[in-house]
């Protein structure tokens, strides 16, 4: 979504929230979808798909957001991700949503793109980081920002923007897609 500024953070998320997340997560999750994976630039990265289109190709249809279904492994996680929307909606007003994770391997990135197509311009972008460390920098337009745990950042997903992950760490976000 078009922002007046880069990035921001409207608030935070509890510790206690971040770690339900991380305790939740098992090795074999983040093989169960492969459709983000295989995506241009996510070469390096890895999801768990919660809540997403129930075709990628419905992303281009102008009723897209009746394509977004719960996908099964939701369920795991689905107790945490309500509380977790109890606290997005202190900042947000949004009907629907999608949300999944996105682990970025140590000594890798995200190369630099420009969001594209109608959901990705017509959602707010929420970014929340688990895991991570001030080695794992995100760039957008040229300009570097480190993230810190818990805090829930939005930005501007129109403007160029990457990530670099120079630990020999992986880095762990929780993201939604809010649609207004």
């Amino acid at each position: 979504m078009k922002l007046n500024v880069a990035q921001y953070s409207p608030g935070a998320i509890s510790e206690t929230l971040t770690e339900e997340v991380l305790e939740l997560i098992k090795p074999e999750h983040w093989y169960l979808d492969e459709t983000r994976n295989r995506m241009d630039n996510l070469q390096e990265t890895q999801s768990i798909i919660l809540r997403y289109f129930d075709n990628y190709a419905s992303s281009r249809l102008p009723d897209y957001k009746n394509h977004i279904e719960d996908k099964e492994i939701y369920n795991v996680y689905r107790e945490t991700i309500e509380k977790i929307k109890v606290e997005l909606k202190k900042h947000y007003d949004f009907s629907n949503y999608m949300v999944f994770l996105a682990k970025l391997l140590p000594k890798s990135q995200v190369g630099f793109h420009v969001d594209t197509g109608r959901f990705l311009g017509a959602c707010h972008r929420i970014h929340i980081p688990l895991k991570t460390n001030d080695q794992v920098l995100y760039i957008i337009e040229n300009v570097p920002y480190k993230w810190t745990k818990n805090n829930i950042y939005e930005f501007d997903n129109t403007r160029i923007h990457g990530v670099t992950n120079n630990s020999d760490q992986e880095r762990i976000h929780l993201m939604f897609n809010l649609f207004p």
